[in-house]
Formats: structure tokens, C-alpha cells, sequence
């Protein structure tokens, strides 16, 4: 049989056939691409990003044996990549760390809870590290392990839980104002006009029994006559020789009528001895201070008529001074009557006033969620002015509490834990209880003992570990400590979600840029709406990497309505940066939010 012998050329000559070789040749680079490690990783992440593909959930890729093999390789700050071989994450460019099978006590125990139907009774992997221990029996371990090899080069430090005599420190502001106690109103009981006044502008100071004004009244000069003519009848009807002596006891009744009618209309003393010595009616009465102080309102002036419900004249003793302060809710119960406080004024700097707490207001502020608390200070020198502001400070010993470092919590708005050291490269997640936070420490009042070491620093690529060997993921909740949101029932877990979640977006700047950047954040509760008046934090963390140390900058936001929040943060270095987001009212932490912030 003859063959044809432009069977092949034919695929050369024709377009079709052209066509067909540039087909087969881009599927087998294509081919090549999807199946390396990185070409693979890209296009996967390009089909996710467009729809197309979506990572399983419960991926396992187990490309060696069980006899004590590498299960996968894969990120610590992504653990859902996964590739056969030593290389970097995709993703953050980070070395990936190899993951072995657990150990056959490990490989038996209860599957991660919320994931029946996913593999139970499937092996948990662990990282290349030392021996994890068994589980304790009931529920799978909280323990994970990280050399200290590792634990030196992403950074971790320790601290103790120790006991140690605690001072909360409250600061505040405040007001100063007057002490209403000792402000004097002058009124006159008579009415009449003013004739001459020695205290003529406000403001002026004044002393105890210096004269104030005078003034001329019909009606006190004829109770003066009235007075005059009692003594006259009195005298003459008062001498032995006197057939009747019950006129002579009218008169004297007389007499002190009328010096009683003058004494109720504040006539002094001295005017009584002037009308017995000269018997002769006085035309005006000098009225004097009843307190030291300054005159704070002035409405004597000369030949003006004057009434009883006239204020004529406002004194204040400035001898001691109130300062009002605003307390809020979560320290409220810290502060109690005659407890000593200190005051700075800008005045007056370094300088301290020292005084005591001498009123609580029984009602809440609702508008503000304070109390008002009243402080009282002495104020001879007269230095300190109503009116000025004042920075408040009150220490409050609070005796000897277990204590721990703030920077060796993690929280996560449903509860606290700390990563304990068991030693050789051993860590346990644990659940604790927190008490009054003070200065740069948490009082803790269950789940750690005296004595027993925590992370301090470098928590979340920790937690980034455990995450990565499974320790969170499949704790069991133990005897005294709270069952972890991970262990719960799946119903319970979304209703509390639904109740606690707090949604934050970072509104700007998108992408940052390296160097100072203003920072906005719109932060929303489970239903939608706007959270407002909240404490906002956010952190920007770059973990370790090869020759670099780990680096993290933080901020505090400032609320500018509607739920947003905005303040500077200072970015070092162009990179894709693990960024958390700590909300927090009234002290307690109400959620907190992961993202990321890419710096260009």
C-alpha cells in the first residue's frame, strides 16, 4: 500500500493545521505552569480572585508516607497553603515550614470540633519540632511546640504571672469653681437710698466688718424717734418718787420693743450706745461685710433706691476652691468620699495641689456615661482661679494582685488567652480570666499560677504556629477554663457571633505608602450600624523574616461621627502588612478585627 508522503507537511502547509500545532503547544506550557509550585499557586489564586475557584476547606495534601515523613509544607501567617516541597508562600514571600503527621495518640483522639463530616478520626499535622505530648483524655491537646530556634528568630520574649501590690491610677479632668459655701449674699430689710458707698467695684476685696455702703430710711429713722422717746418715758417714770410704778414697767416694755424692732432690721450694737449717749437720731445706717472675700457682683450704687429683695452687693471667700470632675462608668466603683487626690494646672507647671474627694453625685450622666465627683482644696495664697482647667490625678491602692503584662494577652473580644511555656519548646493555649487593668499589666483573677511563664511578645506569630499545628483549632475546653468559641456547638457559636461580631473596614488610605499616612476606619456592630464613641487601636504587624527581625507600629484613633475613626501611623517599609484592629468601650474589649494594609 503506497503511503502519502505529504501527510505531514500537510501541518505545516495549511492554516489549519498551524493552528492546531500553536493549540497543542499552549496547552503543554500551560500544563507545565499549572503544575509547579509557584505557576500552580498563581493561577489558583488569580481563578479564586475572578470566581472560577474557591480553596477547599479541609484540604490535606499527603504527599509522603506515614513513616515519619513530611506530611506538606506550608505558611505560618497562611496555613492554607500547602505545597510539596521547601519553598516560599506565595503569598507573603515567607519560607514555608515543613508539617509532619501526629503521633498515633494525637492521630486517635476527637476531630476539630464544628468539622463532623470532614474526615473524622482524620491525623492532625504537626510542625517539624520536638515531640508533641498525648492529649489529655477527653479531648484533643492544647499544646504545640516551637523550637527555640524558631522562638529566636520570630522574636519571642517571656514574662512572669506574679504577684505584686497593685495602684489603680484614675486621671481625669476637671473644673475649678467656687465653694458655694462660702459666698455671701448682702440684702438690706428696710428699703430706702443709697447715700455713699465704700466698696465701688467688683472684684474688690473686702474683710470681715469693713463697711460696705449707707443708707437713709424713712422707716429707721422713725423707729430710732420711737426708741428715743421709750428711753425718755422710761427714765422719767423709772425714779423712786414714782406714785406708779405699773407705768413705769410699761415704759420699760416700750423700750425694749423698740430696740427689738431695730435689732430685726440689723441696727448695730454700736448705734444703741451713740442713741444713749447723744439722743439724737442718726440720719443713715452704715451697713458692714459679714464675711471676707471679693466682691463677684455689685448693684449698690450711691442715691439709688433700694428694696429688701435686692441683691446689693455678692461676696465669695476664695480661701477654698471646688474642682469637678468627670468619672467614667468602668471606674466608678474605685472612688470613694476622702480619698486624697492631686492636681496639676497649667498655671503653674510642676506644681502639685493636693485635696480630697468630698462629694459623689448620686445620679449617672447619661450623655456622657460619667459621674460627677466634687474635690475640695485649699486656696489661701488665692492662686488658683475659678474657672481654670485642671488635670486630676487619684491613686488607689488596691493591696497585692496576680498580675501579668498586657503585650501577653491575646484577645479576641470573646475571651483572653496566653501561650504558657512548658519548657523545651513546649506552649499551651490557655484561657484566662481578667481583672482591673493597671498601667501596662492586667490583674488576673483565674487560669494562671504564680510563677509560670508566658509569651510576651511576638504573640501573633505564635498564635500564627498554633494555628498551624492545629492547638487552637482542636482545644477542648477544660476544667476551670471557658469552652473556646472552636469547641462550641455550631448554633451556639453563630448566636453569640451574631450578638458580639464587629465589622471594621480600613476606608483609607488604599494602598498606603511608606511614610506617614492618615489612617481611616469605618467600624460597624453585628446589625450594621455605626459604633460610635469607642476606643479604637489598630496595629500593623511584619513578622520575621530571613536576616530581619520582626517589626510592628500602632496607632490610636479619634472618632469623627458615624462610626469612623481616623489618626496618623508612621509605615517604615513597603509591604503587605498583618493589621489588627482592637475596638473597645468603657475599658472591655468588644471586638477585633484582621486585615491587611499593603504599603507601596
Amino acid at each position: 500500500m503506497e503511503k502519502n508522503p505529504q501527510g505531514i507537511n500537510w501541518l505545516f502547509q495549511t492554516p489549519n493545521g498551524i493552528v492546531l500545532i500553536v493549540l497543542i503547544a499552549a496547552t503543554i506550557v500551560a500544563a507545565g505552569v499549572f503544575w509547579s509550585d509557584a505557576g500552580r499557586a498563581r493561577v489558583l489564586q488569580f481563578a479564586e480572585r475572578i470566581g472560577l475557584y474557591r480553596e477547599p476547606e479541609h484540604e490535606l495534601v499527603a504527599v509522603r508516607d506515614e513513616a515519619g515523613n513530611v506530611l506538606y509544607w506550608t505558611c505560618t501567617m497562611h496555613p492554607w497553603v500547602k505545597a510539596e516541597k521547601p519553598g516560599q508562600c506565595p503569598i507573603c514571600g515567607m519560607d514555608l515550614v515543613p508539617v509532619r503527621r501526629e503521633s498515633t495518640a494525637m492521630a486517635a483522639s476527637t476531630p476539630q470540633a464544628g468539622h463532623e463530616g470532614h474526615g473524622a478520626g482524620m491525623p492532625q499535622p504537626q510542625p517539624e519540632t520536638e515531640s508533641t505530648p498525648e492529649a489529655p483524655a477527653g479531648g484533643p491537646s492544647n499544646l504545640f511546640t516551637i523550637s527555640p530556634q524558631r522562638q529566636q528568630l520570630i522574636g519571642v520574649q517571656f514574662t512572669e504571672a506574679a504577684r505584686r501590690t497593685l495602684t489603680k491610677t484614675i486621671r481625669t479632668v476637671g473644673r475649678i469653681e467656687l465653694d458655694e459655701r462660702r459666698t455671701a449674699q448682702i440684702h438690706t430689710k428696710i428699703s430706702g437710698w443709697i447715700e455713699q458707698t465704700f466698696v465701688d467695684f467688683t472684684w474688690q476685696h473686702v474683710a470681715k466688718g469693713d463697711p460696705l455702703f449707707t443708707i437713709y430710711s424713712p422707716e429707721l429713722v422713725s423707729a430710732q424717734e420711737e426708741y428715743l422717746l421709750a428711753l425718755k418715758a422710761a427714765e422719767q417714770l423709772g425714779k423712786d418718787t414714782n406714785p406708779f410704778p405699773a407705768a413705769a414697767a410699761s415704759a420699760r416694755s416700750l423700750v425694749e420693743s423698740a430696740r427689738g424692732r431695730l435689732q430685726l432690721w440689723d441696727v448695730p450694737p454700736e448705734l444703741f450706745a451713740e442713741l444713749e449717749r447723744t439722743r439724737k437720731v442718726e440720719r443713715t445706717l452704715t451697713f458692714y461685710s459679714p464675711a471676707s472675700g471679693h466682691v463677684v457682683e455689685r448693684n449698690a450704687y450711691p442715691q439709688t433706691r433700694v428694696m429688701p429683695e435686692m441683691t446689693l452687693y455678692t461676696i465669695a471667700d476664695h480661701s477654698n476652691v471646688w474642682v469637678f470632675v468627670d468619672i467614667y462608668e468602668n471606674e466608678i466603683r474605685f472612688v470613694q468620699l476622702g480619698q486624697r487626690a492631686t492636681m496639676t494646672v497649667p498655671a503653674y507647671p510642676g506644681e502639685t495641689f493636693r485635696g480630697t474627694v468630698s462629694y459623689i453625685d448620686p445620679h449617672f450622666q447619661m450623655d456622657t456615661r460619667t459621674l460627677k465627683v466634687r474635690l475640695e482644696f485649699s486656696n489661701s495664697d488665692l492662686r488658683l482661679k475659678p474657672g481654670m482647667y485642671a488635670d486630676m490625678k487619684l491613686e488607689i491602692p488596691l493591696g497585692a494582685r496576680l498580675v501579668i503584662a498586657k503585650s501577653a494577652v491575646l484577645r479576641t473580644g470573646e475571651q483572653d488567652m496566653v501561650f504558657v511555656d512548658r519548657g523545651a519548646g513546649q506552649m499551651e493555649v490557655r484561657l484566662i480570666r481578667l481583672g482591673t487593668e493597671v498601667g501596662d499589666a492586667y490583674e488576673v483573677l483565674s487560669g494562671l499560677r504564680p510563677g509560670e511563664r508566658v509569651v510576651a511578645a511576638a504573640n501573633f506569630l505564635v498564635d500564627a504556629e498554633s494555628q498551624v499545628q492545629g492547638a487552637i483549632a482542636t482545644w477542648q475546653g477544660q476544667e476551670g477554663n471557658i469552652l473556646p468559641e472552636a469547641a462550641r456547638p455550631s448554633a451556639e457559636r453563630a448566636q453569640q457571633r451574631a450578638q458580639s461580631a464587629i465589622t471594621a473596614e480600613i476606608l483609607e488610605p488604599q494602598p498606603a505608602k511608606v511614610g506617614r499616612n492618615m489612617l481611616r476606619v469605618l467600624v460597624k456592630d453585628a446589625s450594621g450600624m455605626p459604633v460610635e464613641n469607642a476606643e479604637v487601636e489598630v496595629t500593623l504587624l511584619m513578622p520575621a523574616m530571613p536576616g530581619m527581625a520582626p517589626m510592628s507600629v500602632g496607632t490610636t484613633l479619634r472618632g469623627i461621627g458615624q462610626g469612623q475613626y481616623t489618626g496618623t501611623v508612621e509605615i517604615p517599609m513597603a509591604f503587605s502588612w498583618q493589621t489588627t484592629i482592637t475596638v473597645r468601650k468603657e475599658g472591655q474589649v468588644i471586638g477585633t478585627v484582621r486585615t491587611t494594609l499593603l504599603a507601596r
